[in-house]
């Protein structure tokens, strides 16, 4: 079946600057915990075990959240619902920052996490309206290669406030402001495309059309566990180890090689820009291999990611390198595979699913699988670190778990070239239904 030319719609790239800096806050609320973390334990006297339930419940929360949000959004305005849960929500962040207990700090954390798991289902789908399929793997890139860009201005940021008495506190003041901010973009900056409006097949329908046409129905989600691919990448996102990194690398590097907090956090400057370079180079990588092999390409790359992770892992954090330059070159390559794993998933999940669903499907794969593994790894890592020791638990879940994830990934080259199919012929036929209602 030929398919139409390809869609660009005029101001896509500016719309989704306007956007990406609420994904920005997101990765600025959730480093601070982490990246903190040593100092918060012993301002408010916490137990690593506190790490774990504190990730975990955030991450919890953003599961039940997530999709809550994406499924107001999709039956109202995503403008406005971004605005809200980055540019008033985003008070709960500052709120945290006057805790004065764990108790206290739990049910902030939590309240704050309501918003913040919003952003990213909503965006992503936005993305996906604004460029066709020729170009989203460059726009995955771009919008997740701006987050981690500021990663590297905000991490060593936190990092150094750990010189500072209860400079902690700071960190989640900085944090909510810039939430407040990002709603302020959103609403000067962004012009909704409408759903569908990147869809080759939809070019010449009007926005008005394309929303009746592609409503969202609660009823229709059940239909996102009947597409095979979606319903294995869930299973591998579950898989995904390499989520604890990004919450324990801090306190790892703390715990298991005696490093100052304020050093293990310089270490990971490398690790954040070594992922930005991973996000852009990774977007146009994936469009390249996804027009050399648009039936396989981009499946085979997401393996070759999860087992290089997986080698990298275990020569970098299972072995004592003495300073942070010998640990450097591992971080630079474990950062560079985390970032190019969103120009590869971004595009295959968006390539299996109709306009209307996208943002519940990226509120599942984001806000509740990926929030679900998180909340798992978090405890174990918390509660078995604990009682074993961390570098155990990281051999096991960012090198094993890796390894077994690649395996997965075996399952999804039969089924994904029939999913995209089947979405671009349930296209065709929107397109030739408003066709003749146009003409009547």
């Amino acid at each position: 079946m030929t398919r139409p030319s390809p869609q660009k719609l005029k101001g896509r790239w500016g719309n989704l600057l306007s956007i990406a800096f609420s994904m920005v806050v997101d990765g600025a609320e959730g480093s601070i915990l982490p990246v903190l973390f040593p100092m918060m334990r012993q301002s408010l006297g916490l137990s690593l075990s506190s790490l774990g339930i504190l990730s975990a419940a955030t991450r919890a929360v953003g599961a039940i959240s997530g999709p809550l949000w994406a499924f107001v959004a999709g039956l109202s305005n995503r403008k406005a619902v971004l605005i809200f849960v980055t540019g008033v929500w985003g008070l709960w962040t500052v709120a945290i920052g006057f805790t004065q207990d764990f108790a206290t700090l739990l049910a902030f954390s939590v309240i704050a996490a309501i918003g913040t798991a919003a952003s990213a289902p909503i965006v992503t789908e936005i993305m996906g309206d604004l460029f066709s399929d020729e170009e989203r793997g460059r726009a995955s890139g771009v919008l997740y290669g701006i987050s981690s860009a500021f990663g590297i201005i905000f991490i060593p940021l936190f990092g150094q406030l750990a010189t500072l008495p209860e400079g902690w506190r700071l960190g989640f003041y900085i944090a909510g402001g810039m939430s407040v901010l990002s709603g302020i973009l959103v609403w000067l900056g962004f012009k909704d495309p409408g759903r569908g409006a990147a869809e080759p097949e939809l070019a010449e329908v009007s926005a008005e059309k394309r929303e009746r046409v592609n409503l969202f129905k609660w009823s229709e989600v059940r239909e996102l566990f009947r597409v095979p691919t979606f319903t294995l990448m869930l299973v591998s996102r579950l898989l995904s180890g390499h989520l604890l990194m990004i919450s324990f690398g801090v306190v790892y590097m703390v715990d298991v090689f005696g490093f100052e907090n304020s050093q293990a956090t310089l270490l990971f400057a490398p690790y954040v820009l070594s992922t930005v370079i991973g996000n852009f180079s990774g977007g146009w990588f994936s469009d390249r291999v996804n027009r050399r092999s648009p039936n396989a390409g981009r499946i085979l790359v997401y393996q070759l990611i999860q087992v290089s992770f997986a080698i990298f892992a275990f020569f970098g954090l299972q072995f004592d390198w003495g300073s942070l330059w010998g640990f450097a070159p591992f971080f630079v390559a474990l950062g560079f595979l985390q970032g190019l794993g969103p120009g590869f998933t971004r595009p295959i999940l968006i390539s299996v699913t109709l306009p209307e669903m996208r943002s519940t499907a990226f509120a599942l794969f984001v806000s509740v699988f990926e929030a679900l593994a998180w909340a798992i790894y978090n405890l174990l890592g918390g509660f078995l670190g604990e009682r074993f020791g961390l570098q155990p638990v990281f051999l096991a879940v960012l090198v094993v778990l890796m390894l077994v994830n690649a395996l997965f990934i075996f399952t999804l080259y039969k089924p994904y070239p029939r999913d995209v199919e089947k979405v671009k012929e349930t296209l065709a036929a929107r397109q030739n239904q408003l066709s003749a209602v146009s003409e009547a």
